[in-house]
């Protein structure tokens, strides 16, 4: 009698699976892994508004520097912003500009009307942009001079010299001349509101028809006036001492 061979049984092991799991992991880390990036627009637009910020928030306390001055033009702030003395003879400047483009744009445009010149010759106007920017500096480079004059006549002569700065100066000065922008801002809008139409009807007169040019003639000399007696304020409120004795 034969016996029949015992039959096997296969019984799967865990090591099929264990190797299926490991090459789907595989698979999926060479999987390229897509990192979100902000696109370069989107960082210009958050830079361009974290600036458009912190300009109205210099423009803001810049103003309150500003109305504090006009009220109480001896007494400057120690911890002022270091480029609000800068900001104020900027503002001069423009303003300086203004009051000869205006003017001399309108009557060279009223010249050339009344003596037949064509559209052409008008609009050749020198008093442009490009004249505006060289007026402009050329009242930068004046207001620096009186700077210089007056920082350094302290640093030689005044009793505070050693903690003095060129900044600290520039801000005592232009906290003691800020109120002269009343006089100034208002000759201006006099100017630019009534002056172009004076000049337009009045070409050829006498110079005593000017009225309103009379107005602002007034109003720049007592702005000036004022912006010299604050720069002598600026040092001769402080105890100037000449130091000969140092070289004796």
């Amino acid at each position: 009698m034969v016996e029949a061979a015992p039959t096997e049984v296969f019984e799967p092991t865990t090591a099929e699976p264990v190797k299926e799991a490991r090459i789907e992991e595989s698979v999926k880390s060479e999987q390229p892994v897509h990192e979100t990036v902000t696109p370069k627009s989107t960082m210009n637009s958050e830079k361009l508004n974290q600036n458009v910020e912190q300009t109205k928030k210099y423009a803001q306390s810049y103003w309150n520097w500003l109305k504090s001055s006009i009220q109480n033009p001896s007494k400057s702030p120690s911890d002022a912003h270091q480029y609000y003395g800068i900001t104020t003879f900027a503002l001069f400047s423009i303003i300086g500009a203004l009051f000869i483009i205006i003017p001399g744009r309108q009557a060279f445009t009223s010249i050339n009307q009344q003596s037949g010149n064509s559209t052409y010759d008008i609009m050749q106007n020198p008093f442009g942009i490009g004249l505006f920017l060289k007026i402009f500096v050329v009242f930068l480079i004046i207001y620096a001079l009186y700077l210089a004059v007056g920082y350094f006549t302290l640093k030689i002569a005044g009793d505070d010299s050693d903690g003095l700065s060129l900044t600290r100066y520039t801000n005592d000065f232009a906290h003691r001349i800020n109120f002269t922008f009343i006089f100034a801002v208002s000759a201006l809008l006099i100017t630019i509101i009534f002056v172009p139409n004076e000049i337009a009807n009045s070409i050829g007169t006498d110079m005593k028809s000017f009225g309103t040019l009379n107005l602002v003639g007034l109003l720049l000399g007592v702005a000036g006036v004022s912006f010299n007696i604050g720069f002598l304020a600026t040092i001769l409120n402080t105890n100037v001492k000449l130091k000969f004795d140092k070289f004796t």
